[in-house]
C-alpha cells in the first residue's frame, strides 16, 4: 500500500555524496588513526588469486626495483609512455601487430583517426569561444543550446537555475577511499593495495575487467591494468606528490612483460594507441578548466559514424576491441560502454562542458520528454542486441555487455555518482517508459539516420525475458515490507544460489521500486540508501571475488542491470541529473591543481 498518494518535494541543501556515506571524513595516507592508507596511483600489487604467475613475478621485482632498499643505487629503468607514437604505428601499418591482427589493428586506427580529428575541431571551436546557435557551416560538430524543456524536466532545470543546492555539486571531483570495516575487512582478505583499494577501480575496472572472460588466467588480469590507463591518465593533472609523478612510469613498466604474448602486445597497443585522444582530450580541457560554462550547452554532430567512433573512443575500452566482433556492430558496442555511462551523468555533462555528452548528440540538444523517451527506449533496444532472442548473453559480445552493465554497480558503489540522489528527484519518469516497447532489438543505424532522425527499426528481432517471482523482507526506516518481485529466471535463480547477494538485489532495485510505488517518503528513500551504501559497495565486491569472477557470476550481474534498464531506472538517473545543470567551469568535474 502507497504511503502518501502524492510524493512530497524532495528539496533542501545537501551535502557532497562522500560526506553523506562517510560518518566522518576519510584522510588517506595523512593519519595512523585511519585504517584506509592507499595510494591511488600506486599500481604496482597483484591480487592474491596470480601469485607466482609471470605477471605477478614481474610486479613484484618491479615494485622492488622501484621502491625497494636499494632502489636509489639502481640505473634508471627506461621507458617511454608515447599514445601519439602508437596512434602512428598502427596507422601507418596495420599490419605491425602481427599478420593476424592486421584487420582489427586498421579498424581499431581508423576509429582513433574519426576520434582525434572530432576532438581537434572541437577545440579549436572551444578555443575561439564560438557560441551555441551560430550556423555550424560545414564542420563535423558544433555548438547548440539545450531545448525543449517541460514538464519534470522543466521543474528540475528551473530548481537548478534557482540555485538548488547552493550551486553545488554532489558529485565528487576527487577520488574517495572507503573505511567501512566491511570495505576494510575485503581488502586484507583479498588483498586489495594501492589502485585496487578504492571502490572507482575495485568495483569498476575490477568487476568489469576480470568478469570480461577472456582469459582464466593472469592474462586477464593484464586486461584490467590496462583499464587503469584511462581512469590514472585522465586525472593527471591532479597529481602532485612524488608518487603521482612516477605512476605513467610504473603503469608503463607494468605492461612490459618479458615474453609478452603476441594478442597482449596487440591489446597494448590498441589500448595505448587510444590514449592519443584521452591525452589530447585532458591536455586541452586543463587549459580550458577556467572557461565558464552556463548548464545548458550541449554538442551536436554531422555524421553518426564518425561521431560513434568518436564516442568509442572517448569510452576508453580498447582493450577489449580484439574481444569485440568485426564491423559496425562493434563499433555500437563500444561505442555503448559510454553511452550507458551518459544517462547518469547527463546534468553533471551540463554544469561540466561535457563535449562527448552522447545522450544530448543522438536528442540534438533537446530535453523534452518525448526526445529523452524516444532516446532511453533506443539505448535498450540497442542494449537488447548484446543479448540472445530469449534473453540470455551473447557469447561473442559479453565482454563488453560486462562493461556497459558494470556502468550501474559502479554508479552506485564507486565513491562518485550520486545516482540515488537523482533517482529520489525522478523516480516518476520511470513511468514514462512503460507503456513503451523496450524489448526491440536492433543497432544504432537501425535507431538513427546519418543525421541523427530516429528512426524504427525494419526487422522484428527482439528478446523474450522468461521471469519468475524473487519474494522479499526489506526493512526500511523501521518499517517492514514484504512481497515478491519479478525478475529474470537466471537472476532470481542466482540470489536463491547466493550467487548475487540478495541484500544487493534488494538495495539495487526492491527498495527503489518501492519509492516509485510511494512506499517510501524521499527522505526515508534518499536516507537509507545513504546509510547502506558502502555496505553494498563492499557486498557486490565481495560477492564477485567469492565467485572469481566466473562466467555465471558475470551473466546473472549482466541481466539483473538489464532488469533496471528495462524498468527505466536509468531514465530517472539522467532526468534527475538536471538538478545539476549550473552554471560551473570546464571539466570541473576532475580535479585540477589548483582546486
Amino acid at each position: 500500500m502507497a504511503h502518501e498518494e502524492k510524493r512530497e518535494r524532495f528539496d533542501g541543501d545537501m551535502p557532497p555524496l562522500v560526506e553523506r556515506v562517510h560518518a566522518k571524513p576519510i584522510i588517506i595516507g595523512e593519519s595512523p588513526n585511519t585504517p584506509f592508507n592507499e595510494s591511488v596511483v600506486d599500481v604496482l600489487h597483484s591480487r592474491k588469486k596470480i601469485e607466482g604467475s609471470v605477471f605477478a613475478n614481474h610486479i613484484s621485482r618491479l615494485r622492488e626495483r622501484l621502491y625497494g632498499a636499494a632502489a636509489r643505487d639502481e640505473a634508471p629503468i627506461p621507458w617511454s609512455f608515447d599514445p601519439q607514437g602508437a596512434r602512428r604505428v598502427i596507422r601507418d601499418d596495420p599490419r605491425a601487430l602481427g599478420e593476424e591482427f592486421e584487420e582489427r589493428t586498421r579498424e581499431c586506427s581508423e576509429m582513433i583517426e574519426n576520434g582525434c580529428t572530432l576532438l581537434e575541431h572541437i577545440h579549436r571551436l572551444r578555443t575561439q569561444g564560438a557560441d551555441a546557435g551560430v550556423s555550424p557551416g560545414t564542420g563535423p560538430a558544433w555548438r547548440v543550446n539545450v531545448s525543449g524543456e517541460d514538464g519534470l524536466v522543466q521543474e528540475l532545470l528551473d530548481r537548478a537555475k534557482a540555485g538548488a543546492n547552493r550551486g553545488l555539486s554532489t558529485k565528487a571531483s576527487g577520488v574517495s577511499g572507503c573505511a567501512h570495516p566491511l570495505w576494510i575487512q575485503l581488502m586484507d582478505e583479498y588483498g586489495l593495495r594501492g589502485a585496487a583499494a578504492y571502490p572507482i577501480f575495485a568495483v569498476g575496472v575490477w568487476i568489469s575487467g576480470l568478469s570480461s572472460g577472456e582469459f582464466d588466467d593472469w592474462r586477464q588480469d593484464f586486461i584490467v591494468t590496462l583499464i587503469y590507463g584511462f581512469y590514472l591518465e585522465y586525472n593527471l593533472d591532479a597529481f602532485e606528490d612524488p608518487r603521482g609523478r612516477h605512476f605513467l612510469r610504473d603503469l608503463t613498466c607494468m605492461w612490459d612483460v618479458p615474453d609478452l604474448p603476441a594478442e597482449l602486445r596487440a591489446r597494448r597497443t590498441h589500448l595505448l594507441a587510444q590514449l592519443a585522444y584521452v591525452d589530447a582530450k585532458r591536455r586541452s580541457e586543463a587549459a580550458l578548466r577556467s572557461v565558464p560554462t552556463n548548464g545548458l550547452m550541449a554538442w551536436a554532430f554531422r555524421d553518426r559514424d564518425a561521431w560513434r567512433d568518436f564516442k568509442a573512443c572517448d569510452s576508453s575500452m580498447f582493450g577489449h576491441l580484439l574481444s569485440s566482433v568485426p564491423g559496425n556492430r562493434g563499433r555500437d558496442d563500444l561505442m555503448l560502454t559510454g553511452l550507458t555511462q551518459d544517462w547518469a551523468d547527463l546534468g553533471p555533462d551540463l554544469r561540466n562542458g561535457e563535449c562527448a555528452q552522447s545522450v544530448l548528440t543522438l536528442t540534438r540538444g533537446s530535453l523534452s520528454a518525448a526526445s529523452l523517451i524516444t532516446c532511453y527506449e533506443r539505448t535498450v533496444w540497442m542494449l537488447n542486441a548484446l543479448l540472445t532472442a530469449d534473453a540470455g548473453v551473447q557469447r561473442s559480445r559479453s565482454s563488453l555487455m560486462i562493461t556497459c552493465m558494470d556502468i550501474n554497480v559502479w554508479n552506485s558503489g564507486a565513491h562518485r555518482h550520486d545516482v540515488w540522489r537523482y533517482f529520489t528527484l525522478a523516480a516518476d519518469a520511470c513511468a514514462w517508459v512503460q507503456e513503451r516497447d523496450l524489448y526491440k532489438s536492433c543497432q544504432l543505424e537501425d535507431c538513427y539516420t546519418r543525421d541523427f532522425e530516429p528512426t524504427l527499426p525494419r526487422g522484428s528481432s527482439r528478446v523474450t525475458v522468461r521471469r519468475r517471482s524473487l519474494p522479499y523482507s526489506v526493512t526500511v526506516h523501521g518499517r517492514r515490507f514484504s512481497g515478491a518481485v519479478e525478475l529474470h529466471t537466471v537472476v532470481a535463480d542466482a540470489v536463491v544460489r547466493g550467487l548475487l547477494p540478495r541484500e544487493y538485489v534488494e538495495y539495487q532495485y526492491v527498495i527503489p521500486k518501492l519509492y516509485i510505488g510511494k512506499a517510501l517518503t524521499p527522505s526515508e528513500f534518499i536516507s537509507h540508501m545513504d546509510r547502506v551504501y558502502c555496505e553494498q559497495s563492499a557486498t557486490i565486491m565481495r560477492a564477485a571475488l567469492q565467485a572469481d569472477f566466473s562466467e555465471a557470476f558475470a551473466t546473472a550481474l549482466i541481466l539483473f542491470v538489464m532488469e533496471q534498464w528495462w524498468a527505466g531506472f536509468n531514465l530517472a538517473f539522467g532526468v534527475g541529473s538536471l538538478i545539476e545543470a549550473q552554471p560551473g567551469h570546464t571539466a570541473n568535474d576532475r580535479v585540477h591543481p589548483e582546486r
